[in-house]
């Protein structure tokens, strides 16, 4: 779920939820495109390319304004990311895609992948 309108120069909140697995590790990440996904070895897929902004937000989620992107989700099963858009205005118009996995460490991979969140569009706002 997503609260705030996403407008370059602002703030958004990123509702992160998993009721069937509190307390879960989660990784948030986000991606220019979902048309291909990245493909795990048990045939699920995780519904964002692997591209630079994937790359980014995943290993250097600060750089680009992403904060809380990995954690655990509270007891209810719930987290809250946001993301300090970046104040540049040739962002507005831009469509970037958000997601998550849940990561359960007592399983080998691929199974380390619980669940696979859907992913949120998201159309950057002058």
């Amino acid at each position: 779920k997503i609260e705030g309108e996403p407008r370059v120069g602002h703030s958004i909140n990123l509702t992160l939820s998993d009721p069937l697995n509190p307390g879960f590790a989660y990784l948030a990440a986000m991606s220019l495109s979902n048309t291909t996904g990245i493909l795990l070895n048990d045939g699920r897929k995780i519904p964002l390319d692997y591209d630079g902004l994937f790359q980014v937000s995943l290993f250097y989620p600060n750089v680009i304004g992403l904060n809380n992107t990995q954690n655990r989700l509270d007891e209810e099963g719930e987290s809250i990311a946001t993301w300090d858009i970046p104040n540049i205005p040739a962002l507005a118009g831009y469509k970037v895609y958000i997601g998550f996995i849940t990561l359960n460490p007592s399983k080998p991979m691929p199974k380390l992948v619980n669940t696979i969140s859907e992913v949120q569009e998201i159309t950057l706002l002058p």
